[in-house]
């Protein structure tokens, strides 16, 4: 290593963790230590640490050193930004930030940052605003002006609440190239950003809940159009088609462009999108969608048909070659979805209401799919009868890179089901996983749970819960902690006697974080707890539960277990 130039060094640490960096190369030798002080491109993302990390990285870095900051109030009840702030004392020496990521941040926090940060050399900002305060509406859009026009900007991703809408002045010109926005319903205000946006190509917004009709927009908006834009998706809409039809005028020279989300209209309509497409977007050569139409009336399934063979055609199959599947909820009919495969969406959802159309491009096609990484299995509906269409699912997908995954259950039989949607999702790589549902046998549920966790070897977060029982000592916890997976870091389970957090914490000696459901007289008892037994522990309560972010445990504590432990066995000899 004495022989490789430092800069080789330095952009191998371009590649790693910040605290791999710090604490598990700067301690090897003298020369290491010397490389990570002259390497001045760390990327900080505070999120998922332990506080300890926390602590050390805020105390042993340069602000100098820094280029990337990420940080978060990751849980409703945390306040990670300003343990952050309380620990940095000079802002103004972040000099060379050129990326930086607030996540559920609250206002007034926004506010003390954007104002003493250098960001002179800001190439990225992302921030969603957690706790808004009506009081700072105004200084916050100026802050965001200041941001959204700075020269370097590139990319800005922006989520907040209508009532605090991002306002420019069409007089403004901004550099940015990619632009994200969540919840954000006032089109006419996108029309005023694109004018501000010369070299704008990427354009995502999500959450979009159009409410009214675009004829509001007066003509000469509508008139002019933005051929500048080559990318567009829109996720989580709720939207009529005739409003997307609208906008789409507006952004005439796309070659991209994706579509999630539902409508009571006919969102659904082939002949119409294949005429939309054709006449509207000329030079569109990939279109990704996932529409889910619902309607007040069951539908016929000559009504089903007809739907479907319009995506059917051969402007579809055999000039775009855009594929797609079709099902409807078997008992109603009243629910509609089809979208293009390779499925465009990061979560997906199991669901055994829905029937799917025999499609030719299914079987013909290879399945594997890389997009989803959130998948939901939602069984609590069903009963024994639905076991006998786990064959079928089998041959739908094969989820390689799904990390989260949430299970509504209801019954000990759903294991059997559960065998077979595992087939298709790599269980190795879930690093998230919430299980709930109906009461069940106290051994029948310890047998779903050991199922589940058995090849989660990466599991890092878990959540248990709406489990019901007729009383506390129906619930099987101690044999649930037993079967625990102990590389956990996060868990959010209920607990019913104070003494059950020693018994979680002896179990899983790797968490940084316990989210309790709790009845009300616990809280205080447990926040005494925590103070007497660990250092540092940082906590907040809700209703019916307590959030820690878990600090040491107490030396003397440990030391008291050890003497007892050594009296038992002294005791048994």
């Amino acid at each position: 290593m004495d022989g490789l130039p430092v800069e080789i060094i330095h952009r191998i640490f371009d590649h790693l963790e910040a605290s791999t960096i710090l604490f598990s190369i700067q301690v090897l030798s003298r020369s290491f230590r010397s490389m990570v002080n002259s390497y001045n491109r760390f990327s900080l993302n505070f999120k998922k640490l332990s506080q300890q990390h926390f602590r050390l990285l805020c105390r042993l870095l340069s602000p100098q050193q820094i280029i990337s900051l990420t940080f978060a109030n990751e849980f409703d009840e945390s306040n990670e930004i300003y343990l952050f702030l309380s620990s940095i004392l000079r802002l103004q020496s972040f000099t060379r930030l050129q990326n930086l990521t607030l996540e559920q941040i609250d206002e007034y926090q926004l506010q003390f940052l954007l104002k003493r940060l250098n960001l002179a050399s800001i190439r990225s900002f992302t921030v969603s605003i957690r706790k808004y305060d009506k009081q700072l509406v105004r200084i916050t859009e100026s802050l965001l002006t200041s941001i959204f026009i700075q020269p370097t900007l590139r990319q800005l991703n922006l989520s907040l609440k209508e009532r605090h809408i991002f306002y420019v002045n069409c007089k403004l010109i901004s550099t940015i190239r990619r632009l994200l926005i969540c919840n954000y319903n006032i089109i006419d205000n996108l029309h005023e950003i694109f004018l501000c946006c010369p070299h704008l190509h990427t354009v995502v917004l999500k959450y979009w809940h159009h409410r009214g009709h675009l004829g509001r927009i007066s003509g000469y908006k509508l008139r002019s159009t933005f051929q500048q834009i080559r990318s567009l998706s829109i996720e989580n809409f709720r939207a009529t088609i005739d409003t997307i039809e609208s906008l789409l005028s507006l952004v005439p020279s796309l070659n991209y462009l994706k579509l999630v989300g539902r409508s009571e209209d006919c969102i659904v309509d082939g002949s119409r999108w294949e005429h939309l497409l054709q006449t509207s977007l000329p030079q569109l050569n990939k279109f990704e969608f996932f529409f889910h139409q619902y309607s007040n009336h069951n539908k016929t399934l000559d009504e089903l048909n007809y739907i479907h063979a319009a995506f059917q055609t051969p402007f579809w199959i055999d000039h775009k070659q855009w594929f797609t599947i079709f099902g409807y909820t078997t008992a109603s009919k009243t629910d509609i979805r089809i979208y293009t495969i390779p499925i465009c969406t990061s979560a997906f959802t199991y669901d055994l209401q829905w029937t799917q159309f025999p499609s030719p491009t299914l079987t013909a096609m290879t399945m594997k799919n890389d997009t989803v990484k959130e998948i939901t299995v939602e069984l609590r509906e069903y009963n024994d009868r639905g076991i006998e269409k786990k064959e079928t699912m089998k041959n739908y997908f094969h989820f390689d890179k799904v990390t989260c995954l949430t299970l509504n259950l209801s019954s000990q039989e759903h294991i059997l089901l559960l065998a077979s949607i595992f087939v298709t999702i790599d269980i190795t790589n879930i690093m998230q996983m919430t299980i709930s549902g109906f009461s069940m046998p106290p051994d029948a549920l310890l047998k779903l749970l050991n199922f589940c966790f058995e090849k989660a070897h990466n599991l890092r977060s878990l959540a248990i819960g709406d489990f019901s029982y007729e009383s506390d000592s129906d619930i099987p916890f101690e044999g649930i902690c037993s079967i625990l997976p102990r590389q956990l870091q996060h868990l959010d389970i209920n607990i019913v006697d104070i003494e059950q957090i020693k018994m979680l914490l002896e179990r899983c000696k790797n968490l940084l974080t316990l989210k309790l459901g709790v009845r009300l007289h616990m809280i205080a008892g447990i926040k005494q707890w925590f103070d007497d037994n660990t250092i540092n522990s940082m906590y907040s309560d809700g209703y019916y539960l307590v959030f820690v972010w878990l600090g040491k445990m107490n030396i003397e504590c440990t030391k008291n277990e050890m003497v007892k432990k050594r009296m038992k066995i002294d005791s048994s000899s």
